[in-house]
């Protein structure tokens, strides 16, 4: 694979110029996202702007274009490769940037810390002195409009990006130990290169020359003009009417009420708005069998075994509030049942599924780590890497990763349950980025919190320290998976590579480097913006100073929710016969679609039905997917692979290219404070 599965070789990816490029598009958008996201207080307008597949595909385009000019000065395929992976790899660590962020949690925990409350009681007395300075450092953070204390940062600074940089390069260089299996042997197809690839191919021609430009034209128009409905008119022309709201940020139409009362917010029944151009264009790409999977998967986890659970009285049924046989009854079960000491049985199987389709996978690449390790000890390759170095990183990226756990105050039991559902999560999100496009797998907080827990013998023993730090860190590990991201991003830049018969050199190094200087900006423009602007008055999202004043900060959210969640959890007697349950129907999945090519139900499938469409996500994905399959049936069975391609791909990606120009208009107006 180091020089593509051809022999015939155009270019190398990684060029000095092209670094550069791609370098300074990493800085500019991370600090675009950033500050202009968080000053804007606006959840709407974060959604947008992290929406990091378009603006990365915007950028490209953009630089294509410029390319078509400049011909034989401008860009080549393997250049625009090399940029598009260091931009993905380095913006997808801005969704855990504004949903759930090292950052924005370091800053909110010893600032509501100080108030008279639960945290200030429990929390703060058990938090290691170097995660965050004293709480008179952090005082004028609440008001702003004071210089920023950088000195008293320095150690906090150091020891969490130690934390998810260590984090980053351990998991990176186990995809590369994998990449030869993964894009040779098993070669996964990444849906999502189709796209990319009719953007960046021969970039030196013009648009019309290397694409069905009037195709592509007419769905960047219908995908913009679809997208401009969801708050850019509305922005522009405020009088312009607005989306159902169906709660939970969900735009759409619910026909559940019309089967019945009873299937309110049925994700089945919901038609959902918001993205659907894109999302529709997203689900086309997937392949059928695993689109197919986990549109079944999906109802039958999510209702069908919860209704039964909600017969048999292990769920509380919800029907006054909500649909019985709706997708609410699962988060109203998770909230609702702290007291009674029942937990969501559905999510201990989804655990036990996802947990046993990466250890299958894994399993069955046994052989390519065997032969790695071995080349690594002898001083050979085993692929187009040297093994040894890819051993020392991954090696030693946990070591560091293992003794700031422990210098934390982290027992061992936990450091190794809270690095195998790590494990577990990264692989598969590698593995279903070059199947399925999605990755998410929804192995939530409340459950890792139940495995910790159990891992410290079962007990809450709320109020020691080795509990609270072993929690937290676990919460900080859920948010470093987007963070990751270089691992499979790098792994679809190689088959780009191959596609174009590009050589891959210094696509990795690239993306590494893309993340640490995002990670590094998003840190530092979190704590200026809240010295300057003050936390409670423009910084951050004026959404976290309403949670903040309600609950304790922010902090309350990720600690005292990881607590009692966790604590339920582990006290749950059916948390291993229900995990047993998901792990044996995941590895008899996993073997017969394996043995037998004409199973009709893929793994993958099965971990994005428990996963992007279930929980709260079925109730904007299940239709979309829905859509998506049958469009892509009807094209394939209608003119067969050459119409999926010719025609298929072209709209697709014009869809797609049309949401990201929406996006970033909408972002553009919304900062000028049109309306």
């Amino acid at each position: 694979m180091g020089e593509t599965a051809s022999k015939e070789v155009k270019q190398t990816a990684f060029t000095p110029r092209a670094f550069v490029i791609g370098l300074i598009l990493v800085v500019l958008w991370s600090f675009f996202i950033n500050y202009a996201g968080m000053s804007l207080q606006s959840f709407a307008v974060l959604g947008r702007l992290t929406n990091i597949l378009a603006t990365s595909i915007l950028t490209v385009v953009v630089l294509r274009w410029l390319s078509s000019f400049l011909k034989e000065r401008g860009l080549g395929e393997g250049e625009l490769i090399l940029i598009y992976v260091m931009l993905m790899s380095s913006l997808f660590q801005m969704i855990a940037g504004f949903t759930g962020d090292i950052p924005l949690w370091g800053i909110s925990t010893p600032l509501y810390g100080m108030i008279e409350s639960w945290t200030s009681y429990h929390v703060i007395p058990n938090t290691p002195s170097f995660w965050f300075p004293d709480p008179s450092i952090t005082t004028p953070m609440l008001q702003g409009g004071v210089a920023v204390p950088w000195g008293a940062w320095v150690t906090p600074l150091m020891f969490w990006l130690s934390y998810q940089i260590s984090f980053v390069v351990a998991y990176l260089c186990l995809g590369l130990i994998l990449s030869s299996h993964i894009i040779e042997t098993e070669r996964l197809p990444f849906p999502f290169t189709s796209v990319m690839h009719q953007i960046i191919k021969e970039p030196k021609k013009g648009f019309g020359e290397s694409i069905n430009l009037r195709l592509t034209t007419i769905a960047v128009v219908v995908g913009f003009l679809i997208q401009s409905t969801y708050g850019l008119v509305q922005t522009v022309i405020p009088s312009l009417p607005v989306w159902p709201d169906l709660g939970y940020g969900m735009l759409g139409f619910d026909l559940g009420p019309l089967v019945g009362p009873q299937f309110a917010l049925n994700q089945c029944l919901v038609v959902p708005v918001r993205d659907i151009a894109f999302t529709v264009a997203l689900m086309f790409l997937v392949p059928s069998k695993i689109l197919l999977t986990a549109l079944l998967v999906s109802p039958v986890a999510w209702n069908i075994i919860m209704i039964v659970q909600t017969q048999m009285g292990l769920l509380t049924n919800y029907p006054a509030l909500y649909g019985e046989y709706g997708l609410m009854v699962l988060w109203l079960a998770i909230f609702g049942d702290w007291e009674t000491g029942k937990a969501v049985q559905m999510y201990l199987i989804q655990m036990g599924a996802v947990t046993g389709v990466a250890l299958s996978f894994l399993a069955l690449s046994y052989k390519v780590f065997g032969k790695s390790l071995r080349a690594a000890i002898s001083g050979k390759r085993s692929g187009p890497f040297q093994d040894s170095l890819l051993w020392v990183g991954f090696i030693g990226g946990l070591l560091v990763h293992f003794a700031l756990q422990a210098a934390s105050s982290v027992p061992i039991s936990a450091i190794l349950v809270i690095f195998l559902m790590s494990l577990v999560v990264m692989y598969m999100m590698m593995r279903m980025r070059g199947e399925a496009i999605f990755t998410e797998t929804s192995f939530d907080n409340w459950p890792r919190h139940g495995l910790v827990f159990l891992s410290l013998g079962g007990d809450p023993a709320l109020g020691t320290k080795e509990l609270y730090t072993s929690v937290m860190m676990t919460h900080a590990e859920n948010m470093f998976f987007t963070a990751g991201a270089s691992s499979w991003m790098v792994l679809e830049g190689f088959r780009l590579c191959e596609m174009t018969k590009t050589r891959w050199n210094g696509i990795a190094f690239s993306a590494l480097v893309s993340v640490v200087v995002a990670l590094v900006i998003s840190w530092f423009l979190y704590i200026w913006g809240s010295y300057t602007h003050g936390f409670e008055v423009g910084w951050p999202a004026g959404g976290w100073v309403a949670i903040a004043e309600d609950a304790d900060g922010y902090f309350w959210l990720a600690m005292e929710d990881s607590l009692g969640t966790g604590w339920l959890w582990a006290s749950n007697p059916r948390i291993w016969p229900d995990f047993t349950v998901g792990f044996i129907i995941a590895i008899a999945i996993t073997a017969l679609s394996f043995t037998y090519a004409w199973f009709p139900l893929d793994p993958v499938g099965l971990v994005l039905g428990f996963g992007a469409m279930g929980y709260l996500w079925g109730a904007t994905l299940w239709f979309p997917g829905l859509l998506g399959l049958i469009i892509r049936t009807l094209v394939l069975r209608t003119g067969g692979s050459k119409l999926y391609e010719e025609k298929g791909i072209p709209v697709a990606t014009g869809i797609i290219i049309g949401t990201a120009i929406a996006n970033f208009l909408f972002g553009l107006v919304t900062i000028a404070g049109v309306g």
